[in-house]
């Protein structure tokens, strides 16, 4: 456990703890010489796992299969990150708008900027000893996320984070609060992403 939180420096909490980066956040180094020349170069774009696919076909030129043995495939979720790879792009905005984090009724979600999280009720080495809140009774922060991490938690009097709250909220809260059949069984939100895009209701 001793190491496991080390690694998770300089994010709060730690694995098993999805609402928190120091759950979910991880380092990536991708290399690609003759290709990739802005050698050492640091990129702060939020992406997730997903989007390691995309990124390998988009490189080698591959479109992903409609087909496998005759088999329809599914869409691919992920986002190409071949775009950062040019040192001009260093500071482009990300194209991975928003992502849901869920373990253990812990939940986190990042949108275009903002991350809305719960707080957790126990450490994840307890879990199991202890009664879990209500799915709604969760307390929720927002954060500002500023590349890397997350900024103070923003205060609620600032019309800013009201608003950006109020499109989080709005957007995702009604699939994530969902009582599961089980704390343990997640929910994706392709299901909130996969509506029709409207007033206060980004498409991902």
């Amino acid at each position: 456990m001793a190491w496991s939180w080390a690694f998770d420096t300089p994010f709060k909490w730690t694995k098993q703890v999805a609402s928190y980066f120091g759950g979910t956040r991880q380092g990536m180094v991708i290399s690609w010489p003759g290709h990739i020349t802005d050698a050492g170069g640091i990129r702060t774009q939020f992406h997730h796992i997903v989007d390691i696919v995309p990124t390998i076909l988009e490189a080698a030129g591959i479109q992903a299969p409609a087909t496998v043995n005759g088999i329809t495939q599914k869409p691919i979720e992920g986002v190409s990150m071949t775009y950062t790879f040019d040192k001009a792009n260093a500071n482009a905005p990300s194209k991975r708008d928003t992502q849901y984090f869920e373990m253990f009724a812990n939940r986190g979600i990042y949108h275009d900027g903002w991350y809305a999280c719960t707080t957790p009720p126990v450490p994840p080495w307890i879990l199991g000893t202890a009664k879990l809140p209500e799915i709604n009774d969760y307390k929720w922060e927002l954060y500002n996320s500023d590349g890397f991490g997350v900024a103070a938690r923003t205060a609620a009097r600032d019309a800013r984070s009201r608003s950006s709250s109020s499109v989080i909220i709005g957007y995702a809260l009604p699939d994530i609060t969902t009582p599961p059949p089980h704390p343990c069984a997640c929910r994706a939100l392709a299901r909130a992403a996969s509506r029709p895009a409207g007033p206060g209701r980004p498409r991902n």
